[in-house]
């Protein structure tokens, strides 16, 4: 005795898998699934990084209530994917603190100018700074991307370039102060 099957479809599954699909009327099933194996290599993937966090120091001079320096941050893309979202960097200050029980609160610091300047190979992206000062104990935004496409690689260097200035509070007292800025990259 023989019974007529019918026509059988084969179809390669999402997880590799061989499935076969019986005709109709008929329930059965038969699977099968197969180990995919990626090796990537060092290097054969791209990245966007922060390369470099570079304040300068600030000292006081006598009959000024203000002290500034320079912020210098870098990131470096190579050979990444666009991301049509955009990325950001941004930085945060600590309050800042002496050896003893005396502090600065962050807000005393601020980002007084900033120039987002980009340097880079096939780059089609708007970059851009904060367009107005403001204080660092939030993140404020030091470089930020929109119109990357997804699928471009991006090589290229950005650098913010920001002038910070500090105001301590009339009755500060004198010490060495130090406060921990927090650079981050989101993307």
């Amino acid at each position: 005795m023989h019974k007529r099957l019918g026509t059988i479809a084969l179809g390669l599954g999402l997880a590799g898998a061989l499935v076969a699909l019986p005709a109709a009327g008929y329930a059965s099933t038969s699977m099968s699934t197969a180990t995919l194996n990626a090796n990537i290599l060092a290097g054969s993937v791209g990245a966007r990084t922060i390369q470099s966090v570079t304040p300068g120091a600030m000292t006081s001079a006598l009959g000024s209530p203000t002290l500034s320096t320079t912020l210098a941050v870098v990131v470096d893309e190579a050979a990444v994917s666009g991301d049509a979202n955009g990325w950001t960097v941004t930085v945060q200050s600590s309050p800042f603190t002496d050896s003893g029980t005396d502090t600065i609160v962050a807000s005393a610091l601020s980002d007084s100018a900033n120039t987002a300047i980009p340097v880079c190979v096939g780059c089609t992206e708007t970059v851009t700074g904060p367009a107005t000062p403001g204080t660092l104990d939030a993140a404020r935004t030091l470089i930020s991307t929109t119109g990357e496409l997804n699928s471009v690689l991006y090589t290229g260097t950005y650098t913010s370039n920001s002038s910070l200035v500090l105001t301590p509070p009339n009755g500060t007292v004198a010490a060495n102060y130090h406060a921990t800025l927090t650079v981050t990259l989101t993307q």
